[in-house]
């Protein structure tokens, strides 16, 4: 895994007119320019989609959650309870915080391997899920090289010269389209 850092990666002589990144960024999503393309790589964990949401924090799809009947379990009812925006009084009927509902979204990222839990010095961290997303970047003509970002924030898992006769593109779109890209 390479930390982008600024280098500069040779690109083989040859007709290539596109470079094919796999990367994944930490902390946030992160906005740069790679091969004067702009490029917002995503972050590594999280959701990449989600229906509307009813959580005040999605901190809840980073953490670890064991279910209650297991031991070791770390999010009881009442955690998940406080957790909600929207909340129900039986004895009146009342429902608040729909008004705090958060919208639905899907990033559009190529997703290019997906991680179902992941291992930390304590041991596993099941059901939470991580990512690395593939990106096609065109080269200008005679591109000798790429310039990666200077932000450690990136991770780059590899990178692929090609030589692309033509683009494919689907032909009906694949979400929603009311559905906000973030």
């Amino acid at each position: 895994m390479l930390v982008a850092k600024g280098q500069s990666i040779p690109v083989r002589i040859g007709s290539y007119n596109r470079v094919y990144i796999l990367a994944t960024a930490v902390g946030s999503d992160v906005v740069t320019t790679i091969a004067g393309d702009p490029v917002t790589v995503r972050e590594w964990q999280g959701p990449i989609g989600q229906w509307d949401s009813r959580l005040k924090e999605p901190r809840q799809l980073r953490e670890v959650h064991v279910a209650q009947m297991t031991r070791g379990q770390s999010w009881t009812a009442d955690d998940i309870q406080n957790d909600l925006v929207v909340n129900y009084d039986p004895s009146s009927g009342i429902v608040s915080g729909i008004d705090q509902i958060r919208r639905g979204f899907v990033k559009r990222d190529e997703i290019a391997w997906i991680g179902t839990h992941r291992h930390d010095p304590a041991g596993d961290e099941p059901y939470i899920a991580s990512y690395l997303f593939a990106y096609a970047i065109d080269l200008p003509k005679g591109t000798r090289a790429v310039k990666l970002p200077n932000n450690d924030h990136i991770r780059i898992m590899a990178m692929t010269a090609s030589r692309e006769p033509f683009r494919l593109w689907p032909t009906t779109a694949l979400y929603a389209a009311d559905l906000p890209n973030r």
